[in-house]
């Protein structure tokens, strides 16, 4: 064989022999364990199609708030912006997550409701000589968001609301952070909204959240609130309309249209919690529904939650639930005797599972105000994961037996009478 050919025949050997080798220690040495998921990283939800997103605020997704509301997360991994449009926000906790904020040198900007029902502080005024500790803070905070250049202002009602001339309020509650989440919540942001057990409320609400990261819903929001916090008319309807999020939000006063078509569109079943259902056009489409056959389940606050109801609101009461039971709807009531992490519950929320398949959460109580003249927001949602979540939270609370009938209701036999956020519920009702 000449040289350089059997040279070559044997460096090919060779090489072939120290393959062979490397892939036998491959292969018998034990692979090293995968690293720890970082829990501040987004997990993608199958079928939830929500972009990948890195960052420090929390993942995109529906939260109950008794297990931990997402709002510290939010709040706390902010790197340049807080847009924050609320009812009330009297938790320590938050206060104490926008102070870090603001040392961080984030932008803070607040849209309030400058008279709560129910609620004696009034942030936009002075601070006044014997002050109650927690309002005088929330003045404090209003003067210290101000002072390093951001905004804390009122609702304009007289220009914001549909018709100011009746009840209306900015009875939202939404944060949107740097432009890339927002947190939407049937709660405000109180310690017993929160169901925060550090501040030890008398009582948990029943309460959700939802993080939507969607661009299109961001920016939609986003709109609404850069003309809320200008204070000028403007057409909502229009910006709504624009919008590539339309069918994935509702703000008020154009939620009844929305959430009516929503109800249509169900085909088995409908699972609803709300503080109450007072809204004509939306219940009319509830009963079609179950007249229709679909299978309706309403979950709504005890009538005792704000104490024992008069003759006359009883009588109304019977009224409204009889049109409901006579529909074949499925009826129970949540008194207080509802424990939610130990405590007292209330149900504070608003949410709706059409067909266990796809869901809406918000503000919007169940009133021609919430409806049609407040400031409220809500999104629609069909991520399968979020979505059961939901629906089982409203399914088991239904079959709970400490829920209870009207009857059982009217007659405060689970309930302490406490009332579930300062006495007022932000559509002109104090009790």
């Amino acid at each position: 064989m000449h040289r350089k050919a059997f040279l070559a025949k044997r460096l090919t050997q060779t090489a072939i022999l120290v393959s062979i080798s490397l892939f036998s220690v491959s292969c018998g040495k034990k692979s090293p364990s995968p690293s720890p998921v970082n829990q501040e990283q987004p997990i993608q939800v199958p079928g939830s199609q929500q972009p990948e997103v890195r960052d420090d605020l929390p993942t995109a997704g529906f939260y109950n708030n008794a297990d931990g509301s997402p709002i510290f997360a939010l709040l706390n991994g902010a790197k340049t912006s807080l847009d924050i449009e609320i009812y009330q926000m009297a938790d320590a906790d938050v206060r104490a997550a926008i102070r870090n904020a603001l040392a961080r040198k984030i932008k803070v900007r607040v849209v309030k409701e400058p008279a709560p029902l129910g609620d004696d502080c009034n942030v936009f005024t002075p601070i006044e000589a014997k002050e109650d500790p927690t309002c005088a803070d929330q003045k404090k905070l209003r003067a210290e968001i101000i002072e390093q250049g951001g905004h804390y202002v009122p609702f304009n009602k007289d220009n914001l609301c549909a018709n100011p001339a009746r009840p209306c309020f900015e009875h939202g509650k939404m944060v949107i952070a740097d432009q890339k989440a927002v947190l939407i919540s049937t709660g405000n942001f109180n310690s017993s909204n929160l169901c925060n057990l550090k501040q030890n409320p008398g009582k948990c609400n029943r309460d959700f959240t939802v993080i939507q990261r969607k661009s299109e819903i961001v920016s939609l929001l986003s709109k609404v609130f850069e003309n809320d916090l200008k204070g000028e008319k403007y057409n909502l309807r229009k910006i709504l309309m624009e919008e590539g999020a339309k069918d994935q939000v509702t703000v008020s006063p154009f939620s009844l249209d929305p959430l009516v078509d929503f109800v249509k569109s169900a085909a088995v079943s409908i699972r609803i919690q709300n503080q109450y259902l007072k809204e004509p056009n939306l219940n009319q489409a509830l009963i079609e529904a179950a007249r229709r056959g679909v299978h309706v389940e309403i979950t709504v606050a005890s009538v005792c939650s704000f104490g024992p109801p008069s003759a006359r609101e009883a009588e109304s009461q019977r009224a409204l639930f009889g049109s409901f039971i006579d529909a074949g709807f499925s009826v129970r009531l949540l008194p207080s005797a509802f424990k939610i992490n130990g405590k007292p519950g209330y149900l504070h929320s608003k949410a709706i599972v059409i067909d266990d398949r796809k869901a809406w959460v918000g503000s919007v109580n169940g009133s021609s105000s919430a409806t049609s003249n407040n400031r409220e927001f809500g999104t629609f949602f069909e991520e399968p994961a979020w979505v059961a979540s939901l629906a089982g939270i409203l399914k088991a609370d239904h079959e709970s037996p400490d829920t209870e009938t009207l009857e059982e209701s009217l007659a405060c036999k689970k309930d302490r009478n406490s009332s579930g956020e300062s006495g007022g519920d932000g559509d002109g009702n104090v009790r």
